[in-house]
């Protein structure tokens, strides 16, 4: 799959969270952290985001979250971002889950 094509299989995602549930987020997440990573391994909520799992870098982890927030019609602000530690994939579907106010 290209770029272009990941892009518009992300754009059928931007249901906006008011109709996603919390598998819909999970999916989603999952989704667009492993394309940015450009791996294809299994992944579950305990597989590390950079070395020994994804191998994101810093850039590669935020392009990540920016295109979950545009996904979702959300925003994390400066205060979640560091207020939370991002090791693994459940990490971040937790976070982004809370800010769209799915549990």
């Amino acid at each position: 799959m290209d770029v272009q094509e990941k892009k518009s299989a992300r754009n059928q995602d931007k249901r906006g969270s008011c109709e996603m549930n919390a598998d819909d987020i999970k999916q989603l997440t999952v989704r667009v952290l492993v394309e940015e990573a450009d791996v294809d391994i299994l992944v579950d909520s305990e597989t590390l985001l950079a070395d020994g799992g994804l191998g994101l870098t810093s850039l590669s982890f935020m392009r990540a979250i920016v295109e979950l927030e545009d996904a979702l019609g959300i925003e994390l602000d400066d205060a979640v971002m560091m207020a939370n530690e991002f090791r693994t994939v459940g990490d971040v579907i937790t976070v982004i889950a809370r800010s769209a106010r799915i549990s």
